[in-house]
């Protein structure tokens, strides 16, 4: 009877093991699917919850500005390019919150909960009652209960209004801080914080009244709170092994692996924490108050820690962490996707996704590394807890050429178990002729098979004498420990690749894309015979028509941003959306483009509808392209982490080419120190014009900002800019005017930056 109980036993956890890997196989990144939710649409969206008798209480201009605020802050949010709705991780999240909430169907009706691709540790909630929860708070999660919790906690922030008792505080701070500039510094920052970290205590209090009506385990509400603990850390802390960083023939030196210098996460110190200046309590003194409050309820047997399903939660959790290691990518953490990855890989080995995701990691750490910005995405490993740290190490010791070299060998390895995915083979290409550019174009850099051999290898990363005495002074407390030295004889990088020299793939490939990159040395030598008006002239020409690309017909405009910022009023209601004027300008945009020969599609948030299905999951990724693009710093080509999906996209709409443009009006205090100055200086030369000065006087600085941005989706190149700034407010024939000359320079692939119009 046991056998036959253990063999059913085993069978059932093959066949959960299988269904759980099935479902990933193909794992493609969330997208928002279904109608459009009313939030996101410009004509229906209400930006706060509060009811009409609460408002009565309140000051109808403090609320008139307050609702003002919180729909620039949603619309900006809910239109940014992260926010999904209509996902399984969207359904699951609503599952949850029937259960937490199914004795209170009016409040339940009230509330919407929305995904935020985003890897922090985090959840809010606006006004309205829209709750955002981030992926990567679902990806680190131990359970259902405690994400019922976390979200008991956003609902209370909804029913105590505290986002408008926030900005509240916020606009009384700002006032005193224009009387005192160091206000906000000190005693400012220190109302705030105190002052948050009281409404944060209130939420935790009244979220658990919230969920300890509902019937999931009271025990897992503390639990929350340990798992915030980690939350700046990986989801997992599973050891680096070295072999994984290897090939075949490539041996990383063990020196690039040491475990001495790592430290294991330690979270206890958090009891020494000093929360004064956060905006939040202390995550020990947060649990200590949730335990005070679970040990004075009764507890009752039947409640559980899962009441939608386990193996939905884990299959949700799973999601989020695939996402993970492509959110890294976007946020320029490369080292985070790649131990995120690693991470996955445990559980679902050779999955195509992740390798996806490893071979875009390392292209981009390639990138960096030959730009010369390796250490803006590489930390130093001594300041860092947990496993991840070996990762830096290794990165941080590798020089140009053995990073190059590793790259190279990565990716073959990679593109040689997945030759059918064109996404890999891509960026292996690409990383190819980076290795090229940096390193060699010639195969003859690496050593043949048959001068390879494990001794030779070994004997290049000898242990010396030396080595053993600094080991042995490790061993010993209290003295300075040494660093360990190791005696090179040889170099990996030669030996890296000796099985790919028989490769005929390989070697066609290596030799074909050699052949695409210019010869540095010919292009010298041709400067060399120039003049300077000469090789100014050519390389303007060449600007002009970049990669022989044919001029731009066609232009899909994602963005176009008009916005007025009034200067002389508060932070919190500076910026006002001119709504009404939004339509009417995304039409003189597409006539002033198609004067020029060039047709432009928008995907333009403020004219959508509900029924259009595709138009915001388009828009989210092509916006989650921009951000990317703009956080390389660079004009050169980087491919982008979505790549296969963005060309669909580009092929949908039929270019290549995506937009954003803006149109900013400003309006600045007058300096009425040097206005009065001008004043008397004009009433004394020129008496006539001192009723224009003293018009001048009290007259605020006007100015506009005008602009168009286009990028190439399948080079990643930035392929025109033009910005042109005016000491005026544009009429609106005027602004006609300038954006046919934008589009026309656009046509002719000129840029034009930072010219200057004055009011005459």
């Amino acid at each position: 009877m046991k056998t036959v109980r253990f063999l059913i036993i085993t069978v059932l956890l093959v066949c959960v093991v299988s269904t759980s890997y099935s479902q990933f196989a193909d794992y493609k990144p969330l997208r928002s699917t279904g109608a459009v939710p009313e939030d996101f649409l410009p004509d229906k969206a209400q930006y706060t919850g509060l009811t009409d008798e609460v408002k009565s209480k309140k000051d109808k201009k403090l609320f008139d500005q307050y609702a003002q605020s919180n729909e620039y802050a949603i619309a900006n949010q809910l239109n940014g390019g992260y926010v999904l709705y209509g996902t399984e991780v969207n359904k699951y999240i609503n599952a949850v919150a029937d259960k937490l909430l199914e004795s209170n169907p009016v409040l339940r009706a009230k509330l919407r909960f929305y995904v935020v691709q985003h890897s922090l540790v985090n959840a809010y909630t606006y006004g309205n009652g829209a709750i955002m929860v981030n992926t990567g708070l679902i990806a680190h999660l131990k359970n259902e209960a405690q994400l019922a919790f976390i979200l008991s906690h956003e609902i209370a922030h909804y029913l105590k209004e505290h986002s408008f008792d926030r900005y509240t505080l916020t606009r009384k701070i700002d006032k005193k801080s224009r009387e005192n500039r160091d206000y906000w510094e000190d005693e400012g920052l220190l109302a705030y914080t105190s002052y948050s970290k009281e409404k944060e205590t209130e939420a935790d209090l009244e979220g658990f009244k919230l969920y300890y009506q509902s019937q999931y385990a009271l025990n897992e509400a503390q639990g929350v709170f340990d798992m915030l603990s980690y939350g700046k850390h990986p989801f997992d802390s599973l050891p680096v092994k070295k072999q994984f960083f290897e090939g075949a023939y490539l041996k990383i030196p063990a020196k690039y692996f040491s475990n001495e210098i790592f430290k294991e996460i330690d979270v206890s110190s958090d009891e020494n924490e000093n929360d004064t200046f956060d905006t939040h309590p202390a995550l020990y003194k947060r649990k200590q108050l949730i335990g005070e409050e679970v040990s004075l309820v009764s507890k009752q047997p039947d409640r559980k820690v899962f009441l939608v399903s386990e193996s939905e939660f884990n299959k949700i959790r799973d999601i989020c962490r695939f996402e993970l290691s492509r959110l890294f990518l976007i946020e320029n953490s490369y080292i985070n996707s790649i131990y995120n990855t690693y991470l996955l890989l445990s559980k679902y080995p050779d999955n195509q996704y992740l390798y996806s995701c490893l071979i875009k990691s390392i292209y981009f750490l390639q990138l960096y590394t030959n730009n010369t910005h390796k250490l803006s995405v590489v930390k130093n490993a001594k300041k860092i807890e947990g496993e991840i740290a070996k990762i830096h190490f290794l990165f941080k010791n590798f020089n140009k050429e053995e990073l190059n070299t590793w790259s190279l060998r990565m990716a073959w390895d990679i593109h040689s178990k997945y030759r059918e995915n064109d996404e890999i083979w891509l960026f292996t290409q690409q990383i190819t002729k980076e290795f090229q550019k940096t390193v060699s174009k010639k195969t003859t850099f690496f050593a043949p098979l048959n001068e390879y051999n494990d001794s030779l290898i070994s004997s290049f990363y000898v242990v010396t004498e030396k080595d053993v005495i600094s080991d042995q002074q490790k061993k010993n407390r209290g003295k300075k420990i040494s660093k360990l030295k190791f005696t090179s004889k040889g170099n990996f990088c030669k030996y890296a690749m000796p099985d790919y020299l028989n490769n005929d793939e390989f070697t066609t490939s290596f030799k074909q894309l050699a052949a695409s990159i210019p010869d540095d040395t010919e292009e010298d030598e041709t400067e060399e015979k120039e003049t300077k008006k000469e090789r100014k002239k050519r390389k303007k020409k060449a600007y002009g028509n970049s990669d022989a690309e044919e001029p731009i017909n066609r232009v899909l405009l994602v963005d176009l941003v008009n916005i007025k910022v009034d200067n002389r009023k508060e932070v919190s209601e500076q910026y006002k959306a001119m709504k009404a004027s939004n339509n009417q300008l995304a039409e003189h945009v597409k006539k002033c483009a198609e004067l020029n020969g060039i047709t432009v599609e928008t995907l333009l948030p403020f004219n959508i509808s509900s029924n259009d299905t595709s138009l915001m999951p388009d828009r989210g990724l092509l916006r989650m392209f921009l951000n990317e693009r703009l956080q390389h710093n660079s004009d050169g080509e980087y491919y982008s982490s979505d790549y296969k999906t963005l060309q669909e996209i580009s092929k949908k709409y039929n270019t290549e080419y995506i937009a954003f443009m803006y149109n900013v009006a400003i309006i600045e205090k007058k300096n009425v120190g040097e206005a009065l100055v001008f004043l008397l200086i004009t009433a004394a030369y020129f008496p006539p014009s001192i009723f224009a000065s003293i018009y001048n006087l009290f007259e605020p600085e006007k100015s506009s900002h005008l602009g168009l941005v286009v990028y190439n989706l399948k080079s990643g190149k930035l392929h025109f800019t033009s910005s042109r700034y005016y000491k005026m407010h544009l009429k609106r024939d005027f602004a006609k005017s300038e954006f046919y000359n934008l589009f026309y320079r656009l046509k002719k692939k000129q840029s034009n930056s930072n010219s200057t119009y004055l009011t005459l």
